[in-house]
């Protein structure tokens, strides 16, 4: 019994889970954000490291909102709206992959 409940749990934990996907986050950025802010994806991951980027994204993404929101008022629109709520997930898994003490560089087509 004891360890159907813990299966169940850990089952439910990684389905449930709110990781995100940093190739998704690259396509979210290159479709979405950069037609947006007009800041290419190798300039924009760059500006934190992974620890700044966690930490921008914590309480959902209040830090990342307060910080970018002004870029311009679309920016700040989208930010606050639904769409960001459903994709910021893969966008900080994007910019935790391709952070400033990160080695690798995103692909975005630009």
């Amino acid at each position: 019994m004891i360890k159907k409940l813990l299966l169940l749990l850990l089952l439910s934990t990684y389905l449930f889970s709110s990781e995100g996907n940093s190739q998704k986050g690259l396509t979210y950025y290159r479709f979405v954000v950069l037609p947006i802010t007009d800041i290419k994806g190798t300039t924009f991951t760059k500006k934190h490291t992974v620890k700044e980027w966690k930490e921008l994204f914590l309480n959902n993404a209040e830090g990342f909102k307060e910080k970018y929101s002004s870029i311009n008022e679309e920016f700040g629109t989208f930010l606050n709206g639904k769409k960001f709520k459903k994709i910021a997930p893969d966008l900080e898994a994007f910019f935790i992959a391709y952070a400033s003490d990160s080695s690798a560089t995103p692909e975005c087509g630009e």
